[in-house]
Parts: structure tokens; C-alpha cells; sequence
């Protein structure tokens, strides 16, 4: 089971900015050094989150003074990462489950996705791993492009 984490006062003010700008209120957020994620809970508010012509992006990097990336909430993991990835074209999602008991997860994308996966000094796939281990409790996940599979494995 995971345990939710408490909010703090200062994850409650980033809530209130974010909804100030966007006008939706987010289910989650995480902090990183160089960004913030915060979890909205479908495309309707995701849209109206980014704003007309992602209109509202640049004004929330300029009051959080990092990165925001928003993305849409899912229970379910291999939506969430597609959710999270969006604008990337997966291959495939490989699960597989350790003799610690987590999960652990491998995305496969094409080789000219790869630096879209990983974002700007790694930040979006940072954030994902910290969103998965904190909201789903997966215990790794890493990013290999097609050209890094080896013809005997599975995609």
C-alpha cells in the first residue's frame, strides 16, 4: 500500500497559484530542483490548465521560476505514462515485477524521441520516476530507444 503524502503550507500556496492562472484546482503536485509537476484530473482540464495556444505555460514558469509540466492523473500506470509522455511515440511499455515485490518499468521509444522522453537536462523523465514511486509505487523505471534493444529481446 502507498501512503499518501501530507501537504504542506507551501504545497497548499503552489495549489492556489496554479489555480489562480489556470483556474483548475490540481489533484498532485511534485517539486523537483528544476520543476514542477502538477497532476490535473483529465484532458478537459489539462486543455483548459495549458490555456489557449498553451497560453498559461510560460506564465506558471515565470511564477514557480521553473519548469511546469502538467499532466493528466490515471490508476492506471501504462495510461499514466502515456499520459506523461505525451507527444512522444511509445514502442512499448515492459512491466516486470522484482523479487523485492515492486514493479519496475522499461518505456522503448524510437531513437528520435529519445531526447523528447528525457526532456531539457532530464527533467521530464525525472519527474516521471519521482510521480511513479511517489502515486503508484513503482520501484524503477528507465527509457531505452530501439536501437538500445537487442534483436533477442521483446518489444
Amino acid at each position: 500500500m502507498i501512503e499518501l503524502a501530507e501537504l504542506t503550507e507551501d504545497d497548499l500556496k503552489l495549489f492556489s497559484e496554479f489555480q489562480r492562472i489556470t483556474g483548475i484546482y490540481p489533484l498532485d503536485c511534485i517539486i523537483t530542483e528544476f520543476s514542477i509537476v502538477f497532476i490535473v484530473q483529465n484532458k478537459g482540464e489539462l486543455y483548459k490548465a495549458i490555456g489557449k495556444k498553451a497560453s498559461n505555460l510560460p506564465r506558471l514558469n515565470d511564477v514557480f521560476r521553473k519548469q511546469v509540466f502538467i499532466f493528466v492523473d490515471s490508476k492506471d500506470v501504462d495510461e499514466f505514462i502515456r499520459n506523461a509522455f505525451s507527444g512522444v511515440e511509445i514502442v512499448a511499455i515492459k512491466k516486470e515485477e522484482k523479487h523485492d515485490g515492486k514493479q519496475y518499468i522499461t518505456l522503448v521509444v524510437h531513437e528520435k524521441d529519445r531526447g523528447r522522453a528525457i526532456g531539457k537536462e532530464g527533467r521530464r523523465i525525472k519527474s516521471v520516476k519521482e510521480i511513479l514511486y511517489r502515486r503508484m509505487g513503482i520501484g524503477g523505471f528507465q527509457l531505452r530507444t530501439t536501437k538500445q534493444i537487442q534483436p533477442s529481446e521483446d518489444i
